[in-house]
């Protein structure tokens, strides 16, 4: 016999402990944590739950960034009705009818032509 090889059997115990048959209850209970091949695969293992976490953390940052969107976007609309209502009072000010009242209102001394405007040229007026 070689050394370092083992002809012998294992026992339902041995093949437990050196991790062949893991379970639920084996999870459960951590076993599979001291078994020989987890040894062999710690490093990849820290690994993916590297990556998971690095996983997580993205998508708890996508859902803030998503969500600041959407507030932004609510806050955009507001100012954009604000803007449509300012511009219509503005426009709505500055029609004939509006500056007539305000005329008649404030009492100022002026009133709407009769006859239509004229042009003045080097010549005459036409």
């Amino acid at each position: 016999m070689k050394e370092g090889i083992d002809d012998r059997k294992k026992t339902p115990k041995e093949k437990k402990k050196s991790g062949a048959a893991i379970g639920a209850k084996g999870i459960i209970a951590g076993d599979f944590l001291t078994s020989e091949k987890i040894d062999k695969h710690i490093g990849f293992l820290l690994y993916i739950v590297l990556l998971a976490f690095i996983y997580i953390s993205m998508g708890n940052q996508v859902d803030a960034a998503a969500k600041s969107a959407r507030k932004w976007e609510e806050q955009i609309k507001e100012i954009k009705s604000q803007y449509i209502t300012e511009y219509r009072n503005l426009n709505r000010k500055r029609t004939a009818m509006h500056i007539k009242e305000l005329i008649e209102t404030h009492n100022i001394d002026l009133k709407e032509l009769n006859t239509p405007p004229y042009i003045i040229s080097a010549d005459g007026h036409k």
